[in-house]
């Protein structure tokens, strides 16, 4: 370890190595009993008790009131906002109920228009008959591959 990289890590982590990088220790631990490193050492170590020894204040209370009196104030919900969320809620809604109609009306007018349609739906339902036919009508020829 050379000592630009000591100081570094000095400056970033503080003079107890223990906060260091696992992979930095060794090196910087065997650094720092060389004669050079010592200056460093010893000025980050002060400034680690000037640091560790700092007590901030908690804030007063005039200033707890001028920071809240500053701050900008929410705005009352107009009526007529929430009545359009309300209509326009209520509408998607029908949009949807009214599509969901639609498409089981024009689904459903093909699946009820005779006796034998729905003897035919109800065969291809239950699982227990299977002729060969495909979905399409034409039955499935098993010598064929592909």
């Amino acid at each position: 370890m050379d000592r630009t990289r000591f100081d570094a890590l000095l400056e970033a982590y503080g003079a107890d190595m223990a906060r260091w990088p696992e992979a930095d220790r060794a090196e910087a631990e065997a650094f720092a009993a060389a004669p050079e490193a010592q200056a460093s050492l010893h000025a980050a170590r002060a400034l680690d008790r000037l640091l560790d020894a700092y007590q901030a204040e908690a804030p007063s209370l005039a200033l707890r009131q001028r920071i809240l009196a500053r701050a900008p104030q929410a705005r009352a919900a107009r009526g007529w906002r929430l009545t359009g969320a309300v209509w326009l809620s209520g509408a998607s809604l029908a949009a949807a109920c009214a599509a969901g109609l639609v498409v089981g009306i024009s689904l459903g007018g093909t699946m009820t228009s005779g006796s034998a349609d729905r003897d035919t739906a109800a065969a291809s339902f239950d699982g227990s008959s299977f002729d060969g036919a495909t979905a399409f009508g034409s039955p499935i020829d098993a010598g064929k591959a592909g």
